[in-house]
């Protein structure tokens, strides 16, 4: 529970395992290429597994098959995501025939699973996943060295940072009012303003950013960064970045 910025754990409760693929851990029985993401009401959960494709309650292990085995390319980069009305999930397909490995950006509609492609060209294998606002009309997304910019109506894209320095596994969070865009990859961050494409380059931390989360709810997102130990085993940690003072509380 949160009290402005102030974290409070007011009760726990145990759900059924949920998978999440890393250099560290793996998750049994999903595999190596196996990742979860949560709905955008924290009631169900998306599943990649051997890219399957499945949705399932938080609190069940009983999963409902949304693509069959082989639909999610390509390993083991896969990548899906709900849309901001938790009707329909957003995948990563492999043109067909493409020698390359050019991936295209596709949907599927939970209720009825149809199928349509929304973007050609988002990316090759380890070249970063494509991000959706938060409100539903835009989704973010690097080809080649350019961050872009699209509509979920199939809008011309625009580009919002062009020919960057950056590393091709470099990760792209909204803030909640989709005015904003935050670029992570190893102890650096940058955000990004949407209306002008500005870049603001902040503090950058002590260790490596493994994932981050920006609620509708809080001032800045919570970031999961690691720090090896001196025995070689790493230290995960939790953090939440208060924005804009750029202050920094650590939960875990």
């Amino acid at each position: 529970m949160a009290l402005g910025d102030d974290f409070v754990v007011t009760a726990e409760k145990q759900v059924p395992a949920v998978p999440y693929a890393s250099r560290f851990q793996v998750y049994r029985p999903y595999d190596s290429n196996a990742f979860s993401v949560l709905s955008p009401d924290g009631k169900f959960v998306l599943i990649v597994n051997a890219a399957r494709l499945t949705i399932r309650p938080l609190e069940s292990a009983e999963e409902r098959e949304i693509l069959p085995p082989g639909s999610i390319g390509a390993a083991p980069d896969y990548w899906a995501s709900w849309s901001a009305d938790g009707k329909w999930i957003y995948y990563l397909q492999i043109r067909a025939g493409d020698p390359g490995a050019t991936q295209d950006l596709w949907r599927v509609e939970i209720a009825t699973l149809k199928k349509e492609c929304l973007l050609k060209s988002v990316g090759k294998p380890y070249a970063g996943h494509p991000s959706p606002s938060p409100d539903g009309r835009s989704i973010a997304f690097w080809r080649g060295q350019t961050l872009l910019m699209a509509g979920i109506d199939r809008q011309d894209d625009r580009v919002l940072l062009q020919k960057q320095e950056r590393s091709p596994n470099s990760h792209i969070v909204w803030s909640p009012d989709s005015s904003q865009i935050l670029l992570f990859y190893g102890v650096q961050l940058n955000l990004v303003a949407v209306s002008n494409g500005q870049v603001k380059t902040l503090a950058p931390w002590s260790g490596w950013i493994n994932s981050a989360s920006w609620p509708s709810w809080s001032s800045g997102p919570f970031l999961c960064f690691w720090q090896r130990r001196s025995e070689g085993s790493p230290n995960f940690q939790i953090w939440h970045l208060s924005l804009p003072q750029e202050q920094r509380t650590q939960l875990t």
